[in-house]
């Protein structure tokens, strides 16, 4: 396991264009396989709202997000997930939590 040593930033593995860094960093979470930021900048939101079918994520709304960059999927935004991911994804409608696939990152 290794440590970090202080701030880092966060970007596109496509283009390299930052999309957030550490300081906007609430968790890592397996199931999604990606990071939970409170920001990111550099991205497009899509206007289509979407919602999972199939697997543990079955019931989760979300729309994509897109580097504006390259146009490459980056994360999803959710308004709706199962109870043990909703507090760290969708806790209000007041706060946004982005959550970053680790694939597109780099």
């Amino acid at each position: 396991m290794s440590t970090l040593c202080g701030p880092f930033v966060i970007q596109c593995r496509n283009c390299r264009r930052v999309l957030s860094d550490s300081n906007q960093l609430v968790c890592a979470l397996e199931p999604l396989d990606g990071l939970v930021l409170d920001a990111v900048l550099g991205v497009h939101i899509d206007d289509d709202e979407q919602t999972e079918r199939e697997g543990e994520l079955s019931g989760c709304s979300f729309v994509s997000l897109h580097c504006a960059e390259c146009r490459t999927v980056v994360g999803r935004l959710y308004s709706a997930a199962p109870r043990p991911l909703s507090q760290a994804v969708a806790p209000n409608t007041r706060e946004r939590r982005y959550v970053l696939h680790r694939s597109a990152l780099q």
